[in-house]
């Protein structure tokens, strides 16, 4: 490679740098150019020696500020007891509902350090450490790369380059179980009097309800995959209806008429909400949510205050962390906000309201705007099938487990 000498005299200093004459200057820019390729050059050797380890199996493993870990030669790590049983004590309390704010004080009044060897403890320091992989035994590999040279701001790695992902890398702190719950519990809102700890997907198997999922408004962790995934495992029956047995005259969707004296159920990014006909209608002090992942509906049941699902009734916007699950199942857009009408199914003083999804109106400020298919919503093949199923199922099983 060529190397440059500077010209005798010249030196890089801030008091020398305005005397320089016009060779000088040029030398310094062609200098400073065979430098930023020589950098470049060095960069490029790193990164090539770094994605060879990688494929070997040999992840850097930096423990500087990695509680409960000490570096063990190059590539591994080894675990340290006094923070282990830090990293320990602070999933055992959130996983048994403590917020992390709330093992942030705690981990504080016990003096116990973070991985920086301070005792500066937040919510995020304690967040950081229920997300980290590690204390699974597990490591990923290249999660961020060094794109420019210069800066050294580090990328996320959104799938540009290639991850590296191994379990039972190294000794772990906690086990994969209880990691993944840590992570599906950090999307949910500990601090919403409907939360439910011990929430699990469940389907129902019979009944006018067959197929639906009871949802805890404030419990997060299940993206839409896992109800969808949910209701395919549980190989719930395709009704097969008796010919001639009910039929359904063609019909107009009552959205065109508006929703004013109607029972409607308005969705926005981060909550839900029923209207005063709902109440009205239903009459009762606790409700519970069920939502039909492959029909796309929502129902509202009756329930007692026991279940562990239930909410409390009114016509107040509930914070529901279960807005985003509905927002991803849909493909809706996150600013605006949906409106669907119920379909009221009753009998024996028994009623449920069902919300077809498919056929809602989205509201953006204080305008009301319709989907571009949404005259042909009801009367489809899809939206007269759901509606004949559930209708069909109201007469032959004579609303079998209703209540919740």
């Amino acid at each position: 490679m060529l190397r440059l000498t500077p010209p005798v005299g010249v030196y890089f200093d801030s008091t020398n740098i305005n005397t320089l004459d016009v060779g000088s200057e040029i030398f310094l820019s062609i200098y400073a150019m065979f430098a930023q390729a020589d950098s470049e050059q060095k960069s490029k050797s790193v990164k090539i020696g770094q994605a060879e380890n990688n494929r070997k199996g040999q992840y850097l493993c930096p423990t500087d500020n990695l509680l409960g870990y000490t570096k063990l030669v190059k590539y591994g790590m080894e675990i340290e007891p006094k923070g282990a049983k830090a990293v320990q004590l602070i999933y055992k309390l959130f996983l048994s509902g403590t917020p992390a704010a709330g093992i942030a004080e705690t981990m504080k009044s016990i003096k116990a350090p973070t991985g920086g060897s301070t005792f500066n403890w937040t919510s995020s320091n304690v967040s950081r450490i229920l997300r980290n992989e590690r204390y699974a035994g597990i490591i990923v590999a290249q999660k961020e790369y060094i794109e420019d040279i210069f800066t050294k701001k580090a990328i996320k790695n959104t799938g540009t380059k290639r991850m590296f992902y191994e379990e039972d890398h190294h000794d772990a702190i906690v086990s994969e179980k209880e990691h993944v719950r840590a992570l599906m519990l950090l999307k949910s809102n500990f601090y919403s009097p409907c939360f439910n700890l011990h929430y699990e997907i469940e389907v129902i198997r019979k009944g006018l309800l067959q197929g639906f999922i009871p949802l805890n408004i404030s419990f997060g962790g299940y993206d839409a995959e896992y109800y969808l995934g949910a209701f395919v495992n549980a190989n719930i029956p395709e009704i097969q209806f008796e010919d001639g047995y009910i039929r359904i005259p063609k019909s107009v969707n009552a959205e065109m008429f508006g929703s004013v004296g109607r029972e409607c159920l308005t969705i926005s990014k981060g909550s839900i909400a029923f209207n005063t006909y709902c109440v009205q209608y239903m009459d009762c002090e606790y409700v519970e949510i069920l939502l039909h992942p492959e029909e796309k509906l929502i129902a509202l049941r009756k329930t007692q205050a026991k279940n562990p699902n239930a909410i409390l009734f009114s016509t107040k916007s509930y914070l529901a962390t279960v807005s985003r699950i509905i927002y991803d199942l849909m493909g809706w857009r996150r600013d605006f906000r949906h409106r669907i009408i119920a379909d009221i199914f009753e009998r024996d003083k028994h009623s449920v309201l069902i919300f077809n999804l498919s056929n809602s109106e989205y509201l953006s400020k204080s305008k009301r705007q319709l989907p571009a298919d949404w005259l042909n919503v009801f009367d489809g093949p899809r939206g007269k099938h759901l509606l004949t199923k559930r209708l069909y199922l109201a007469e032959k099983r004579r609303f079998a487990d209703l209540s919740g």
